[in-house]
Protein backbone atom coordinates (compact mmCIF):
# COMPACT_ATOMS: atom_id res chain seq x y z
CA UNK A 1 0.00 0.00 0.00
CA UNK A 2 2.88 2.35 0.84
CA UNK A 3 6.36 2.63 -0.59
CA UNK A 4 8.81 1.73 2.19
CA UNK A 5 11.38 4.32 3.14
CA UNK A 6 14.00 4.02 5.84
CA UNK A 7 14.56 7.25 7.77
CA UNK A 8 17.92 8.69 6.59
CA UNK A 9 20.72 8.77 9.18
CA UNK A 10 18.43 7.82 12.08
CA UNK A 11 16.92 4.50 11.05
CA UNK A 12 15.78 1.63 13.17
CA UNK A 13 15.59 -1.86 11.67
CA UNK A 14 11.97 -1.38 10.57
CA UNK A 15 10.93 0.11 7.25
CA UNK A 16 8.42 2.90 7.67
CA UNK A 17 5.80 4.03 5.18
CA UNK A 18 7.04 7.15 3.43
CA UNK A 19 4.57 9.50 5.13
CA UNK A 20 5.27 8.05 8.57
CA UNK A 21 9.03 8.39 8.05
CA UNK A 22 8.49 12.03 7.10
CA UNK A 23 6.34 12.48 10.22
CA UNK A 24 9.16 11.12 12.41
CA UNK A 25 11.69 13.45 10.80
CA UNK A 26 9.48 16.45 11.50
CA UNK A 27 8.72 15.41 15.08
CA UNK A 28 12.16 14.78 16.58
CA UNK A 29 12.15 11.06 15.78
CA UNK A 30 8.72 10.43 17.28
CA UNK A 31 5.86 8.30 15.98
CA UNK A 32 2.31 8.96 17.11
CA UNK A 33 0.01 5.94 16.88
CA UNK A 34 -2.89 8.08 15.70
CA UNK A 35 -0.80 9.31 12.78
CA UNK A 36 0.42 5.76 12.11
CA UNK A 37 -3.13 4.41 12.18
CA UNK A 38 -4.23 6.95 9.57
CA UNK A 39 -1.47 5.58 7.36
CA UNK A 40 -2.58 1.99 7.69
CA UNK A 41 -0.54 0.79 10.66
CA UNK A 42 -2.71 -1.40 12.88
CA UNK A 43 -2.53 -1.90 16.61
CA UNK A 44 -0.98 -5.37 16.21
CA UNK A 45 1.91 -3.96 14.19
CA UNK A 46 2.31 -1.10 16.64
CA UNK A 47 2.55 -3.53 19.58
CA UNK A 48 4.96 -5.76 17.70
CA UNK A 49 7.28 -2.81 17.11
CA UNK A 50 7.32 -2.20 20.88
CA UNK A 51 7.95 -5.85 21.71
CA UNK A 52 10.93 -6.27 19.43
CA UNK A 53 12.50 -2.92 20.31
CA UNK A 54 11.88 -1.31 16.94
CA UNK A 55 10.42 1.68 18.79
CA UNK A 56 10.77 2.96 22.36
CA UNK A 57 7.62 3.85 24.27
CA UNK A 58 7.71 7.34 25.76
CA UNK A 59 4.01 7.90 26.50
CA UNK A 60 0.74 6.21 25.65
CA UNK A 61 0.52 6.13 21.85
CA UNK A 62 3.84 7.99 21.45
CA UNK A 63 7.12 6.22 20.70
CA UNK A 64 10.60 7.18 19.55
CA UNK A 65 12.78 5.59 16.90
CA UNK A 66 15.79 4.23 18.81
CA UNK A 67 18.46 5.68 16.53
CA UNK A 68 17.26 9.26 16.83
CA UNK A 69 19.11 11.25 19.49
CA UNK A 70 17.27 11.42 22.80
CA UNK A 71 17.07 15.15 23.50
CA UNK A 72 15.15 17.50 25.73
CA UNK A 73 13.32 18.74 22.63
CA UNK A 74 12.21 15.18 21.90
CA UNK A 75 10.97 14.69 25.46
CA UNK A 76 9.01 17.93 25.32
CA UNK A 77 7.54 17.10 21.90
CA UNK A 78 6.53 13.62 23.08
CA UNK A 79 4.68 15.03 26.07
CA UNK A 80 2.84 17.62 23.96
CA UNK A 81 1.88 15.04 21.30
CA UNK A 82 0.64 12.62 23.95
CA UNK A 83 -2.05 15.08 25.06
CA UNK A 84 -3.05 15.49 21.43
CA UNK A 85 -3.68 19.17 20.91
CA UNK A 86 -4.79 19.82 24.46
CA UNK A 87 -1.49 21.03 25.89
CA UNK A 88 1.32 23.49 25.32
CA UNK A 89 4.90 23.31 26.52
CA UNK A 90 5.18 25.96 29.22
CA UNK A 91 7.14 27.18 32.23
CA UNK A 92 10.65 25.60 32.23
CA UNK A 93 10.04 23.69 29.00
CA UNK A 94 8.92 26.74 27.04
CA UNK A 95 11.86 28.72 28.41
CA UNK A 96 14.14 25.95 27.14
CA UNK A 97 12.51 25.97 23.72
CA UNK A 98 12.89 29.75 23.44
CA UNK A 99 16.61 29.44 24.19
CA UNK A 100 16.23 31.12 27.58
CA UNK A 101 17.25 28.08 29.61
CA UNK A 102 19.97 25.48 29.18
CA UNK A 103 18.95 22.81 31.69
CA UNK A 104 18.15 19.44 30.14
CA UNK A 105 16.75 16.28 31.74
CA UNK A 106 14.37 18.20 33.95
CA UNK A 107 10.60 17.65 34.18
CA UNK A 108 8.52 18.66 31.17
CA UNK A 109 6.00 21.39 31.97
CA UNK A 110 2.70 21.33 30.07
CA UNK A 111 -0.13 23.81 30.38
CA UNK A 112 -3.49 22.26 29.58
CA UNK A 113 -5.58 24.31 27.20
CA UNK A 114 -8.71 22.18 27.53
CA UNK A 115 -10.82 20.92 30.37
CA UNK A 116 -10.50 17.34 31.47
CA UNK A 117 -7.95 15.35 33.41
CA UNK A 118 -5.34 13.56 31.29
CA UNK A 119 -3.69 10.54 32.84
CA UNK A 120 -0.41 11.32 34.67
CA UNK A 121 2.70 11.04 32.54
CA UNK A 122 6.12 10.08 33.85
CA UNK A 123 8.45 13.06 34.02
CA UNK A 124 5.67 15.52 33.09
CA UNK A 125 4.16 18.27 35.27
CA UNK A 126 0.64 19.23 34.21
CA UNK A 127 -0.48 22.79 34.90
CA UNK A 128 -4.13 23.89 34.98
CA UNK A 129 -3.92 27.68 35.30
CA UNK A 130 -6.80 29.81 36.45
CA UNK A 131 -5.23 32.68 34.51
CA UNK A 132 -6.18 31.81 30.94
CA UNK A 133 -5.12 35.07 29.28
CA UNK A 134 -2.37 35.11 26.62
CA UNK A 135 -2.35 31.32 26.30
CA UNK A 136 -2.30 31.34 22.51
CA UNK A 137 0.64 29.13 21.65
CA UNK A 138 3.60 29.71 19.36
CA UNK A 139 5.65 27.01 17.65
CA UNK A 140 9.34 26.38 18.19
CA UNK A 141 10.94 23.56 16.19
CA UNK A 142 7.46 22.25 15.51
CA UNK A 143 6.46 22.17 19.19
CA UNK A 144 3.53 24.15 20.61
CA UNK A 145 4.88 26.47 23.33
CA UNK A 146 3.54 29.33 25.37
CA UNK A 147 4.68 32.66 23.94
CA UNK A 148 7.75 34.30 25.54
CA UNK A 149 5.79 36.79 27.65
CA UNK A 150 3.46 34.13 29.07
CA UNK A 151 6.50 31.90 29.66
CA UNK A 152 8.19 34.67 31.63
CA UNK A 153 5.06 35.13 33.75
CA UNK A 154 4.77 31.42 34.52
CA UNK A 155 8.39 30.56 35.25
CA UNK A 156 8.41 31.99 38.77
CA UNK A 157 5.84 29.44 39.89
CA UNK A 158 8.26 26.52 39.33
CA UNK A 159 11.76 28.04 39.44
CA UNK A 160 11.76 31.47 41.10
CA UNK A 161 15.58 31.58 41.37
CA UNK A 162 15.93 31.43 37.57
CA UNK A 163 13.64 34.36 36.79
CA UNK A 164 16.22 37.17 36.95
CA UNK A 165 18.67 35.44 34.60
CA UNK A 166 15.86 34.44 32.25
CA UNK A 167 14.61 38.02 32.12
CA UNK A 168 18.10 39.11 31.11
CA UNK A 169 18.34 36.52 28.36
CA UNK A 170 14.91 37.47 27.04
CA UNK A 171 15.73 41.17 26.77
CA UNK A 172 19.27 40.65 25.47
CA UNK A 173 18.03 38.28 22.77
CA UNK A 174 15.62 40.94 21.54
CA UNK A 175 12.66 38.56 21.79
CA UNK A 176 10.84 40.99 24.09
CA UNK A 177 11.52 44.38 25.64
CA UNK A 178 11.43 45.19 29.31
CA UNK A 179 8.48 47.49 28.61
CA UNK A 180 6.51 44.64 27.01
CA UNK A 181 7.25 42.40 29.98
CA UNK A 182 6.12 45.11 32.41
CA UNK A 183 2.89 45.54 30.44
CA UNK A 184 2.26 41.78 30.53
CA UNK A 185 2.97 41.70 34.25
CA UNK A 186 0.43 44.47 34.84
CA UNK A 187 -2.21 42.64 32.78
CA UNK A 188 -1.81 39.49 34.82
CA UNK A 189 -1.38 40.98 38.29
CA UNK A 190 -4.50 39.65 39.95
CA UNK A 191 -5.02 38.23 43.42
CA UNK A 192 -4.03 34.60 43.63
CA UNK A 193 -1.87 34.60 40.48
CA UNK A 194 1.14 32.38 41.25
CA UNK A 195 4.71 33.11 40.23
CA UNK A 196 4.66 36.87 39.63
CA UNK A 197 6.62 37.93 42.71
CA UNK A 198 10.03 36.82 41.39
CA UNK A 199 9.39 38.54 38.05
CA UNK A 200 8.28 41.73 39.78
CA UNK A 201 11.49 41.71 41.82
CA UNK A 202 13.63 41.01 38.75
CA UNK A 203 12.08 43.95 36.88
CA UNK A 204 12.56 46.21 39.88
CA UNK A 205 16.24 45.24 40.04
CA UNK A 206 16.84 45.55 36.28
CA UNK A 207 19.52 48.24 36.01
CA UNK A 208 19.07 49.50 32.45
CA UNK A 209 15.48 50.78 32.32
CA UNK A 210 14.22 50.18 28.78
CA UNK A 211 17.62 50.09 27.12
CA UNK A 212 18.58 47.04 25.07
CA UNK A 213 21.89 45.57 26.27
CA UNK A 214 24.04 43.48 23.98
CA UNK A 215 25.22 41.03 26.62
CA UNK A 216 24.80 39.83 30.18
CA UNK A 217 28.16 41.44 30.92
CA UNK A 218 26.67 44.88 30.23
CA UNK A 219 23.79 44.09 32.58
CA UNK A 220 26.17 42.93 35.32
CA UNK A 221 28.29 46.05 34.87
CA UNK A 222 25.25 48.33 35.01
CA UNK A 223 24.05 46.59 38.17
CA UNK A 224 27.47 47.03 39.77
CA UNK A 225 27.63 50.71 38.79
CA UNK A 226 24.19 51.35 40.26
CA UNK A 227 25.10 49.61 43.51
CA UNK A 228 28.08 51.95 43.90
CA UNK A 229 26.38 55.17 42.83
CA UNK A 230 28.20 55.37 39.51
CA UNK A 231 25.13 55.18 37.28
CA UNK A 232 25.13 58.72 35.87
CA UNK A 233 26.37 57.42 32.55
CA UNK A 234 24.89 57.49 29.04
CA UNK A 235 24.35 53.91 27.94
CA UNK A 236 25.27 52.98 24.36
CA UNK A 237 26.17 56.58 23.60
CA UNK A 238 27.34 57.46 20.06
CA UNK A 239 30.70 59.20 20.14
CA UNK A 240 32.57 60.21 16.99
CA UNK A 241 31.00 57.44 14.94
CA UNK A 242 31.32 54.72 17.59
CA UNK A 243 28.82 53.20 20.00
CA UNK A 244 30.31 52.82 23.46
CA UNK A 245 29.05 50.87 26.45
CA UNK A 246 29.00 53.53 29.19
CA UNK A 247 29.94 57.18 28.66
CA UNK A 248 30.50 59.80 31.38
CA UNK A 249 30.25 63.02 29.33
CA UNK A 250 31.27 65.49 32.06
CA UNK A 251 34.56 63.68 32.66
CA UNK A 252 34.91 62.46 29.05
CA UNK A 253 35.45 58.90 30.25
CA UNK A 254 34.24 55.78 28.48
CA UNK A 255 33.83 52.45 30.28
CA UNK A 256 33.98 49.44 27.96
CA UNK A 257 33.14 45.90 29.09
CA UNK A 258 35.24 43.29 27.33
CA UNK A 259 33.74 39.83 27.15
CA UNK A 260 36.04 37.19 25.68
CA UNK A 261 33.40 35.82 23.31
CA UNK A 262 33.07 39.18 21.54
CA UNK A 263 36.69 40.28 21.63
CA UNK A 264 38.76 37.16 20.99
CA UNK A 265 39.24 37.57 17.25
CA UNK A 266 42.06 39.49 15.60
CA UNK A 267 39.51 41.72 13.84
CA UNK A 268 37.80 42.63 17.12
CA UNK A 269 41.17 43.29 18.78
CA UNK A 270 42.24 45.64 15.99
CA UNK A 271 38.88 47.43 15.90
CA UNK A 272 38.95 48.04 19.66
CA UNK A 273 42.38 49.64 19.43
CA UNK A 274 41.36 51.81 16.48
CA UNK A 275 38.32 52.97 18.42
CA UNK A 276 40.42 53.77 21.50
CA UNK A 277 42.84 55.88 19.46
CA UNK A 278 40.02 57.82 17.76
CA UNK A 279 38.30 58.52 21.05
CA UNK A 280 41.58 59.53 22.73
CA UNK A 281 42.27 61.95 19.87
CA UNK A 282 38.98 63.62 20.75
CA UNK A 283 39.74 63.87 24.45
CA UNK A 284 38.09 60.70 25.77
CA UNK A 285 39.77 58.29 28.15
CA UNK A 286 38.74 54.66 27.50
CA UNK A 287 38.72 52.34 30.50
CA UNK A 288 38.30 48.62 29.75
CA UNK A 289 37.17 46.04 32.30
CA UNK A 290 36.67 42.31 31.84
CA UNK A 291 33.99 39.86 32.91
CA UNK A 292 36.37 38.30 35.43
CA UNK A 293 37.22 41.66 36.97
CA UNK A 294 33.54 42.54 37.36
CA UNK A 295 32.70 39.15 38.85
CA UNK A 296 35.76 38.62 41.05
CA UNK A 297 37.05 42.17 41.80
CA UNK A 298 33.96 44.43 41.84
CA UNK A 299 35.33 46.71 44.56
CA UNK A 300 38.57 47.16 42.64
CA UNK A 301 36.67 48.03 39.45
CA UNK A 302 34.41 50.60 41.08
CA UNK A 303 37.24 52.04 43.17
CA UNK A 304 39.48 52.60 40.17
CA UNK A 305 36.60 54.06 38.14
CA UNK A 306 35.69 56.44 40.94
CA UNK A 307 39.33 57.52 41.18
CA UNK A 308 39.54 58.10 37.41
CA UNK A 309 36.33 60.13 37.31
CA UNK A 310 37.50 62.29 40.22
CA UNK A 311 40.84 62.95 38.51
CA UNK A 312 39.09 64.11 35.34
Amino acid sequence: MFADLAVPDHTSHIDLPHDLAAYAQLHHGLIDYRAAHRLGIGRCTWRAWHRDGSVIRLHHNVAALPNFPSTQEQRIAAAVISVRGGATASHRSAAFMWGLRNEADEPVDLTLRRTGTPAPREGVVLHRPRDRADLMSSRRLGIACTNPLRTMLDLGAVDPDAVADTLGRLVISGIATRAAIVAALNRHSVIGRDGLGPLRNAIRDWPLADHHPDSQLEVDAARLLRQHGLDRYDFHARLHGFEVDFAYPAERVVLETDGWEFHQSREAFEEDRRRDVCLAANGWLVVRVTWRQIQEKPEWVTGRLRQILASR
